[in-house]
């Protein structure tokens, strides 16, 4: 017997090749089953969403999300498709959806309109209740992982990504409010062993792919950039309301140096003042604080400005809804309790230092209403999320009126917005929760912040 060899070479040293292929179940799970992550309570990321449905052309839809269940805000900006070869991704539209009044602000990024509704039960971040109401999804059953159901699958690469993944899967034959028919969920979450090798210092599991087959449709959600660091930047819910109605108030925490306790924790700081504003007044939603602002202040001080926007005239949907107090009351309980001296918070330390807090207090009688000529403008920090298109929005100026053309500005806007209001939502009543492979688009990893 004669035997020719041809195309010799040697074997590629990784054992990918000896991996189940992608989208593949087998009859026989792995011996070992492993739980599902356990996600926390805050993270942001960007996500690609696409849509395959015969016979219909693939559907691609880019957003940028984030979740804090302490505060009940979700938050989701839906961004325009980039131009092949090119870095646009501008934002568009943004919704908002404060689960303390149990309403949603949709945004217009380029007109600066804004629309007010109670929110709706389609809405990633809501769970439908009885009678209309909703509630705030938890960590789980935002990512759709509260179910017994899922089996672990064992590791396996995300075909364009290139990261190795622990894989569960789960079928769900009749509807519930979180899942959709007769289709099989596949979660894909970044295996220790990549994350370890890529110099990742988190322990909180990483989500890359979220995959729905059914029979005609293939949906797939790709996760960029996640990260569980909070974000700096709060939206700017200002044209959402009468801009007379706003109040301007100047207040001085003391024996405190701003490079010091500011600086040091920005985030820990402007969080530990809202959470403080919100639980000694009648102030439920943190949303109402816009524009505020830190600078140093002689004598050791901090000052603090930001605007106290008025309450909001609609009432929302979920269940423990309260009647929002008006700005009066909140400036004069605010005064009560800074006047008495028990007005303080708490600035937790940044999570590379070791678990702890500082309290600070703030100066009795330092607490006085502002014009809006004495309100001293500074570079506010923007949205990072938002491009120039929303940097009007964040402006911290402000106009006596509107002329006949920025009238009829606002009117097309408002016309717009009603129009993709209405788009949107369809598109998050009918979301999957899916997105793209990966190939073609700028975003080819996955970035740790």
């Amino acid at each position: 017997m004669q035997m020719d060899f041809t195309h010799f070479s040697k074997i590629q040293t990784t054992d990918r090749h000896f991996l189940i292929p992608p989208n593949m179940i087998c009859a026989n799970s792995p011996s070992s089953q492993i739980p599902l992550p356990t996600m926390p309570n805050y993270f942001r990321f960007r996500g690609e969403q696409v849509l395959v449905e015969s016979p219909n052309p693939a559907a691609l839809t880019y957003t940028i999300e984030e979740y804090s269940h302490d505060l009940g805000l979700f938050i989701q900006d839906f961004i325009s498709v980039p131009i092949p070869y090119s870095l646009n991704d501008k934002s568009y539209s943004r919704l908002v959806t404060d689960f303390n009044s149990g309403l949603t602000y949709s945004l217009d990024l380029q007109s600066g309109s804004c629309l007010v509704n109670p929110v709706d039960a389609g809405n990633v971040g809501a769970y439908p209740l009885a009678g209309g109401f909703v509630q705030m999804r938890d960590s789980s059953q935002f990512f759709d992982l509260d179910s017994t159901n899922y089996t672990y699958l064992g590791q396996n690469f995300v075909e364009g990504r290139g990261i190795m993944c622990d894989v569960w899967s789960a079928y769900f034959s009749s509807y519930t409010p979180d899942k959709m028919p007769n289709t099989l969920y596949t979660w894909y979450f970044a295996a220790a062993s990549w994350m370890q090798a890529q110099g990742y210092q988190q322990k909180n599991p990483i989500p890359v792919m979220l995959e729905l087959t059914s029979n005609n449709r293939v949906i797939q959600f790709h996760f960029f950039e996640y990260s569980t660091s909070p974000s700096t930047a709060r939206p700017d819910l200002s044209t959402c309301y009468a801009e007379d109605d706003t109040m301007n108030i100047q207040l001085f925490v003391f024996k405190a140096r701003y490079d010091q306790v500011y600086k040091a924790n920005p985030i820990g700081f402007r969080s530990g003042f809202v959470k403080a504003v919100t639980a000694m007044t009648s102030l439920k939603s943190g949303l109402r604080i816009a524009d505020l602002d830190f600078q140093p202040a002689p004598n050791n001080e901090i000052q603090i400005q930001f605007k106290l926007l008025e309450k909001p005239l609609m009432k929302g949907d979920v269940q423990n809804t309260y009647d929002p107090a008006p700005n009066t009351q909140i400036f004069n309980e605010l005064s009560d309790k800074i006047n008495s001296g028990v007005f303080s918070f708490d600035v937790q330390n940044p999570p590379s230092e070791s678990p702890g807090k500082q309290t600070v207090y703030v100066r009795p009688n330092s607490i006085t209403q502002l014009s809006d000529a004495d309100v001293m403008t500074f570079t506010i920090t923007t949205d990072t999320r938002n491009t120039d298109a929303h940097s009007k929005l964040s402006s911290s100026s402000s106009s006596a009126g509107y002329s006949a053309g920025s009238m009829a500005g606002i009117g097309i806007g408002m016309l717009i917005a009603g129009l993709l209001i209405g788009v949107l939502v369809i598109f998050l009543v009918k979301r999957f929760r899916g997105g793209n492979d990966g190939s073609g688009i700028s975003m080819q990893k996955m970035e740790n912040e």
